[in-house]
């Protein structure tokens, strides 16, 4: 196999430097500015270079940076991934225009029709929120679709196998630096280190929206980031690319490394949907190992690695706290009674009648719904418990409310051609990958039905970055199939 080393320890490391360079600055506006500027600048850079080596920068801070406020100017509160989106826009459009037929060439006539029939309705959901909510909340609730602009970005950057190799790499890299970080956080949580809300790595790690540091019985402190969303697909991706490495010792290592890593921290990140969702597609992959003539040569080495990988994930945090037992076992059978689920139920008795109020046309972007919530986190800030936003928790819903009954057919039937994508890459060159894709597809269409991902930049990413992948597989010509995404020894 080939998979590049190089990008991993670039990734990596890069990403690690960013998030000590983020805490350091955290309370530097200017300084943040300075950071989120040359971050940009790189890309730039990156895009002069090649149009894969800038897509990697915009890549590693969408699967690190979660919210991407790890660095945000003072000035309208830009941030550093509203930058890089820029950038990577203006480098897709200058590609664009100077190769006309370009796109053409990579896009195949389900792709044109889904994203057609997505960009239709989030702009049905936009007319419609204009219309009869406020004009501020609208735009701050569908901003997050403008992620959907970065298609071409991501199909460009990976037209070409070598490509396609450098960013799986880059990936790896990006979110074995996403372990290391949540799982120094875990460590210095439960010895102690941050006693309060009050700490600054506390206050770092919700500000830079990072993700959440939740204090639990027993000195367990439950480290749950958003970019936890790549960990996942990086723990199913992992065991095709292992089978791919076999006969590779260095490439073998990091695909061990950044594996069990990722699976390390998504135990501890005590997510139900994640932990759901990915088991679930788990579960489909080894029936496809086992079932599909082409790929049983590898599965014993996919299902083994598999099982490792997953044990090995488990054993890093109980030899850093003795306390995840309890709290594990707690969240596995707290399903009714606790803060967070109890909420997630009374925003679904809110929200269900909202739904049938306009289940044809919907309430446009913007729609806001009161609740009650017991949430801690939300208590702080809301101590009546009555809890009002426009951003919800189920997500298939959340499309049905704000655009109609269409919303959830156009971003289903995106997700089916993404799926059908890649089961035909199953019979290509490389069915490792696109096994490994398949599954985190459909991890993130699964988790959404708990929890908003595929109306945010992560879930779109990995969409088009899962796309991206797979459809030069089933675009190639005869003369090319035996070239592949990862080349095995």
């Amino acid at each position: 196999m080939t998979l590049p080393i190089r990008p991993f320890l670039v990734a990596c490391g890069g990403t690690l430097v960013a998030i000590l360079v983020s805490f350091a600055l955290h309370r530097l506006p200017v300084a943040q500015a300075i950071a989120a500027f040359v971050i940009a600048a790189a890309a730039a850079g990156g895009y002069r270079r090649s149009f894969a080596t800038g897509t990697a920068v915009v890549l590693a801070e969408l699967a690190a940076g979660s919210l991407g406020r790890s660095f945000v100017l003072p000035w309208g509160g830009v941030s550093v991934r509203m930058l890089l989106f820029a950038v990577a826009v203006a480098a897709t459009a200058a590609y664009v225009i100077r190769n006309k037929n370009s796109l053409r060439a990579l896009i195949t006539t389900p792709v044109r029709i889904a994203f057609g029939l997505v960009a239709s309705t989030v702009g049905w959901g936009i007319v419609r929120g204009i219309a009869v909510q406020p004009l501020g909340d609208v735009v701050a609730d569908a901003n997050a679709y403008v992620y959907l602009l970065l298609a071409p970005t991501f199909l460009i950057a990976l037209r070409d196998e070598r490509d396609r190799r450098m960013l799986l790499s880059v990936l790896l890299g990006a979110a074995t630096a996403v372990a290391v970080q949540t799982l120094a956080i875990f460590f210095l949580a439960t010895r102690g280190f941050i006693p309060t809300t009050a700490h600054p790595l506390y206050k770092w790690i919700r500000d830079a929206g990072f993700g959440e540091l939740t204090p639990g019985a027993s000195g367990f402190a439950r480290v749950f980031f958003q970019s936890h969303l790549w960990s996942a697909a990086t723990v199913l991706l992992a065991p095709g690319l292992y089978v791919l490495a076999r006969a590779a010792k260095k490439e073998r290592r990091v695909v061990e490394i950044s594996a069990v890593l990722s699976s390390a921290v998504l135990f501890i990140s005590l997510s139900r949907s994640f932990w759901l969702s990915t088991a679930g597609a788990a579960a489909v992959g080894l029936v496809l190992v086992v079932l599909r003539r082409n790929l049983r040569p590898g599965a014993a080495t996919f299902i083994v690695s598999l099982a490792v990988f997953t044990a090995l994930g488990v054993a890093v945090p109980y030899a850093l706290s003795r306390s995840v037992g309890s709290a594990v076992s707690g969240r596995v059978t707290a399903v009714a009674g606790e803060p967070a689920a109890d909420s997630r139920m009374n925003l679904l008795r809110v929200m269900w009648p909202a739904v049938l109020e306009h289940p044809v046309l919907g309430s446009g972007f913007g729609k806001a719904l009161t609740y009650e919530t017991r949430d801690p986190r939300l208590l702080a800030y809301f101590p009546d418990g009555q809890y009002t936003t426009s951003a919800f928790e189920w997500g298939w819903l959340d499309f049905w409310l704000k655009m109609g009954v269409l919303g959830p057919i156009a971003f289903a039937t995106l997700v089916v051609v993404v799926l059908m994508t890649c089961w035909r890459a199953l019979s290509g060159a490389e069915p490792w990958v696109a096994l490994g894709l398949l599954l985190a597809v459909l991890m993130v269409s699964a988790a959404h039905v708990l929890s908003p991902w595929l109306n945010h930049p992560l879930g779109i990413g990995l969409m088009l970055f899962a796309l991206g992948i797979v459809l030069p597989e089933i675009k190639r010509t005869p003369k090319d199939e035996s070239r592949g995404v990862l080349t095995q020894a």
